[in-house]
């Protein structure tokens, strides 16, 4: 095979290497480079030339792939920040704490609320659980956050609060334990159905009133999760009718369980803060208010309080600056500002028409431009990095009478996706980068030609931090505990995403939405079915349940599907049922019929008599065990091989020898071979009901 030289694929120093090389074959009389020169040489500059000329077509570049994976509906995730829930160190960490206030780890790492953060109006105190009329007191159990507590149907958990004032929404966390064999899988959307279904009570007294639930993100206690609660009315005091402590309490139960396994309760609290790791030094916020004389908005944040202030209005033309009247105000002890300004010419569209831009006094948002092609704003400094997400960026537009408006600019992962005159903008580097009216617009230029209105700084996957971090917040703690409160739940942030990492993350996404072909890709798909824990599946091609001992099926599939669940020989409800056809039907390939049904559990009697050497009842131990876990071993379809289970009880330590055995069986379906065996149908699995061991001593 011919090795073939890459000549439109080399670097401008091996192109300078190369041409030196050739020089002693052409004229060995010259040694001298001219390299003495303080500027370029002859061959470095047409080495330059070749270099600019060259044509790379047996190269896919980092663009091009990200063409190529835009095409196929892939995009690079961009740079995700580590999120966390925060739970207040103690009773004397009252707040409240303004949105956007920052705490820092024990290494110095930045956080910010997403939202603000009042650990002192609602906390948890108590909880109870039970079935009797005077529940037992779990409250240590569940602040471990170690020892699972499950909740059944036939139990009812009591959770205790304080609450300051009269609130009627508030927030409740539930962490629940995963640890099972069988993984949950998330769900697809909110239109997936929860696998059970649970009430939560407000308790007057022993009059229970129900609760509203505006968000539940536990999936009905299957993930650890907030719930948005909203009570009908503000909770009083009370004993909630079983003699508990007095307490504002909230019952709640499980009304339909489903098929799958009892929620394990690790634990629950109230008033927990929101944590994101960046460090926010512009932002703005958008409204939308009639036209009229003046007209004044609102806002309650760190920035806005102590930061520098620019309010935008947006006209028929877009946004431009206006004048307006700060006043500082003070919401449920957040400090924020109040903008008053003049609302005659607002654009009356339905969109947003004012913008509050909040920045820290010493970062700049006017930013200049020369208005040429291809036009660069430096921006960060060293090993920074932009949460691109809190991006929000304004460009000047001058109009032919002289006004100046400025326009929302959009930011795109590359240049080479933008059509001309789209206004969008890039990261480069450590700057912002803009189009050259090809791949995107080139701004106006001037002094104030840009406008940052959203900036952020993040670590990535840098920013991470364990369960149970504490955070810290200079002056807010207090001199003897400077401690605010530990994170849990955190969700780790990574960096930005390579075109590559996408590649394979689209190998990846092939291999899971692929269609399925054969009976193992059928239990595959099966196994992924969202927000479903799927125990046992068994694909069976060419087979119906209805017609056991008719000739194939053609074009048909049987797929056998049961939970995971704690109760022996778990049954599917039809709510499972239906997830998994709709997976199935999402994944079948074409003119295959897939028929998804529940397995049937055939009960097996075991008769056996034995020779043993440890007594009868070491011996009826051991021998139960072995069958227990040989039946549990099963699948479905497979026959109760007689020979397997004189080996089964044969290998038994306490057994000497196997006399005699049989089998028999319940149910219409099955039947037995000439050797003793027990014949099942495909989709049927056989289960140990009782074991009849005579044993005789030796």
């Amino acid at each position: 095979m011919l090795n073939l030289p890459v000549l439109d694929d080399q670097r401008f120093e091996d192109i300078v290497t190369g041409a030196k090389n050739h020089i002693p074959q052409l004229c060995a009389e010259w040694t001298d480079f001219n390299e003495h020169d303080p500027g370029v040489t002859l061959i470095e500059l047409f080495a330059w030339y070749k270099q600019m000329q060259q044509y790379h077509l047996d190269q896919i570049t980092a663009d091009h792939l990200r063409i190529f994976l835009k095409l196929m509906g892939i995009v690079p995730e961009r740079v995700r920040e580590t999120r966390a829930n925060l739970l207040a160190a103690g009773r004397d960490i009252r707040g409240p704490f303004a949105c956007g206030e920052r705490l820092y780890s024990a290494g110095g790492v930045a956080f910010e609320l997403e939202e603000a953060w009042n650990p002192g109006r609602v906390r948890l105190c108590a909880a109870y659980a039970g079935r009797k009329e005077r529940p037992d007191d779990i409250t240590g159990l569940l602040n471990q956050w170690k020892v699972f507590y499950t909740l059944t149907r036939e139990e009812t958990l009591y959770l205790g609060f304080t609450l300051s004032g009269e609130e009627t929404e508030f927030e409740l966390w539930m962490e629940v334990s995963d640890r099972h064999p069988a993984p949950r899988n998330r769900p697809a959307g909110p239109d997936d159905p929860p696998p059970r279904a649970f009430v939560i009570e407000a308790m007057d007294g022993a009059r229970a009133v129900p609760v509203q639930v505006l968000r539940d993100e536990t999936f009905a206690l299957s993930f650890s999760g907030g719930l948005s609660l909203r009570l009908k009315e503000p909770l009083e005091a009370s004993d909630a009718g079983a003699g508990l402590p007095k307490l504002c309490w909230l019952r709640l139960r499980i009304t339909d369980p489903g098929c799958e396994e009892d929620p394990a309760i690790l634990g629950a609290a109230a008033g927990c803060g929101r944590l994101v790791q960046r460090q926010t030094r512009a932002e703005n916020s958008d409204f939308t208010v009639s036209r009229g004389e003046t007209a004044s908005v609102e806002r309650y944040t760190r920035l806005a309080a102590s930061g520098e202030r620019d309010l935008f209005v947006r006209d028929e033309r877009g946004w431009h600056p206006v004048s307006a009247g700060m006043e500082p105000v003070v919401r449920d002890g957040i400090a924020g500002v109040r903008c008053s300004f003049a609302a005659q010419d607002v654009a009356q569209d339905g969109a947003p028409n004012v913008r509050l831009c909040c920045r820290e006094r010493d970062f700049v948002v006017r930013r200049a431009l020369t208005g040429l092609p291809g036009g660069r704003i430096g921006l960060l400094d060293g090993e920074e990095t932009v949460a691109t997400g809190r991006l929000r960026l304004m460009c000047a537009r001058t109009f032919p009478d002289g006004s100046v408006r400025y326009e929302d600019w959009a930011y795109i992962d590359t240049l080479e996706q933008a059509g001309p005159f789209d206004r969008v903008y890039t990261l480069d580097g450590d700057g912002l980068l803009f189009g050259d009216n090809l791949h995107g617009a080139a701004p106006e230029g001037g002094e104030e030609a840009v406008y940052l209105a959203g900036f952020a700084l993040t670590d990535g996957a840098r920013g991470a931090l364990p369960h149970g971090q504490a955070l810290l917040a200079p002056g807010r703690g207090g001199d003897e505990q400077p401690q605010v409160g530990a994170a849990f739940y955190v969700r780790p942030g990574r960096d930005a995403e390579t075109p590559e990492d996408a590649a394979a993350r689209l190998r990846e996404q092939w291999l899971c939405d692929s269609r399925a072909a054969t009976a193992r890709d059928y239990e595959q798909v099966a196994r992924r079915t969202p927000g479903r824990r799927v125990g046992l599946v068994k694909a069976i091609p060419h087979y119906q349940p209805e017609n056991l001992f008719s000739q194939m099926e053609p074009n048909t599939l049987t797929l056998v599907a049961a939970p995971y669940s704690g109760r022996p020989r778990p049954l599917p409800d039809q709510r499972f049922l239906d997830c998994v056809a709709a997976q199935m039907e999402r994944h079948r390939t074409v003119c295959t019929r897939v028929v998804v049904t529940a397995p049937v559990y055939v009960p097996i009697l075991v008769r056996a008599e034995v020779l043993s050497k440890n007594g009868v009842e070491e011996t009826a131990r051991q021998a139960q065990e072995r069958l227990e876990l040989y039946f549990r071993q099963c699948e479905p379809g497979a026959p109760v091989l007689l020979n397997d289970l004189l080996g089964v009880l044969g290998a038994a330590e306490s057994v000497i020898g196997v006399r005699r055995a049989a089998l028999s069986y319940k149910g219409p379906q099955c039947r037995h071979s000439e050797q003793g065996d027990v014949l099942i149908p495909k989709h049927a699995v056989a289960y140990l009901e009782k074991l009849e061991l005579h044993v005789s001593e030796h």
